[in-house]
């Protein structure tokens, strides 16, 4: 029997002389849209995507990707050698739990090859190893292409994965769940004023292969938040002030990641004027003083004023002019 084929090339959408940078970017682009913290209902797609990028990312297992030729196509029933004397290959023995039994049949990465069947090597063989034990079971005919691909080191197993946080998380510490290569669901604790870029290692959570089994690093990523920028731990909000208001001067609301303040105006503030609220922002890492939040009034111009408004705005304008010289 056989296993589906995985057009690895389509599931990253590149071309099958796609550049490394552009299938690194195409991996990138797709993790982020179909990461299980941002579109919990495509696990399966986010698995196949990792899965595409671990085989086209390295040269070796691309190189050995691409001696199938272009004929396949996805869904399509994959038998690796074609031979009536493959049929005795049990094919469900061979899953690695991380990725499909694909990945593992052509790649050995599964740790279990054709170790006990009938005319097979032991251990986990990569697709021309297995292309030419099947040559041999039919008769000799051809000799056994490739060489035995060498055991992964767990460095090499290991995977990096993106967790996004809301800054709201990164300002107190959260527990996140998050899904392993395996499928296995953790509960991870995030410390507070964690760094963009920063890594946690889960230990032995990473691919499973002959020289052991890889890290899980988790990369911590912020989320875009709706009312604030990001510049280091300083924290931008931009707040819509009237115009009557930023002239008199008054009161307003913030919002910070730990609630609402409320922020007095001084009379004549300038639109773009930045006002600190020290220790608002984002907090430091080892019991660093927290960032600070900058705040930037922007007028509100009314769109559609009343007839009064409009009076009172004309008198106003007189006013004006009769005081100051009128703007070239």
């Amino acid at each position: 029997m056989g296993v589906e084929y995985k057009d690895y090339y389509n599931i990253l959408g590149v071309s099958r002389n796609a550049t490394e940078k552009e299938i690194r970017s195409a991996y990138r682009k797709l993790a982020r849209e179909y990461h299980p913290d941002i579109n919990p209902s495509a696990a399966e797609k986010f698995k196949d995507i990792n899965e595409a990028y671990e085989a086209l990312k390295d040269p070796e297992k691309r190189k050995l990707y691409d001696s199938l030729g272009s004929n396949w196509r996805q869904g399509q029933n994959f038998n690796p050698g074609g031979f009536e004397g493959y049929q005795n290959v049990n094919f469900g023995d061979m899953g690695a739990g991380g990725f499909s039994s694909f990945f593992d049949i052509l790649f050995g990465a599964g740790g279990g090859g054709f170790a006990g069947q009938q005319g097979f090597p032991g251990g986990g063989a990569g697709f021309e190893d297995l292309f030419g034990a099947a040559r041999q079971q039919q008769g000799g005919r051809g000799q056994r292409g490739g060489s035995r691909r060498q055991a992964q080191t767990p460095e090499q197993l290991s995977v990096e994965e993106d967790l996004y946080l809301d800054l709201e998380e990164v300002a107190t510490g959260v527990r996140k769940e998050i899904v392993t290569p395996s499928g296995k669901r953790l509960t991870v604790s995030i410390p507070k004023g964690v760094k963009p870029g920063a890594k946690i290692r889960l230990a032995g959570e990473g691919h499973q292969g002959h020289g052991g089994r890889g890290d899980l690093l988790l990369v911590a990523r912020y989320r875009k938040h709706p009312k604030f920028k990001l510049e280091e731990d300083t924290l931008v909000y931009e707040a819509p002030v009237p115009v009557p208001d930023l002239v008199l001067g008054g009161e307003i609301k913030v919002p910070t990641l730990q609630g609402e303040l409320s922020m007095k105006l001084p009379a004549g503030t300038q639109p773009g004027r930045l006002m600190r609220l020290k220790g608002q922002g984002l907090p430091g890492k080892d019991n660093q003083p927290a960032g600070d939040l900058l705040v930037r009034p922007k007028a509100i111009v009314p769109e559609h004023a009343t007839e009064r408004e409009k009076e009172l705005y004309q008198e106003l304008q007189t006013l004006y002019y009769q005081h100051h010289h009128r703007p070239v």
